[in-house]
């Protein structure tokens, strides 16, 4: 699933049910979020916020700053 950025970072959904925040400068991760199932598609970066689905069809709205 491709990444997006947002807040200065860049999220990449993972199929296990994580979305992983990354520095753009070094790839190293900074944060990571657990969602309630796998991520079925892209995430968006809507303002302060990232925007994605799940498997079991929870729509996230996360923080981009703290997850």
């Amino acid at each position: 699933m491709p990444a997006t950025s947002a807040g200065g970072l860049v999220f990449q959904p993972g199929s296990s049910g994580i979305l992983y925040a990354l520095s753009p400068e070094d790839g190293t991760e900074q944060f990571r979020v657990e969602l309630q199932g796998p991520m079925v598609g892209a995430v968006a970066g809507a303002g302060d916020l990232v925007i994605g689905t799940d498997l079991h069809g929870h729509v996230y709205g996360i923080d981009a700053a703290t997850g």
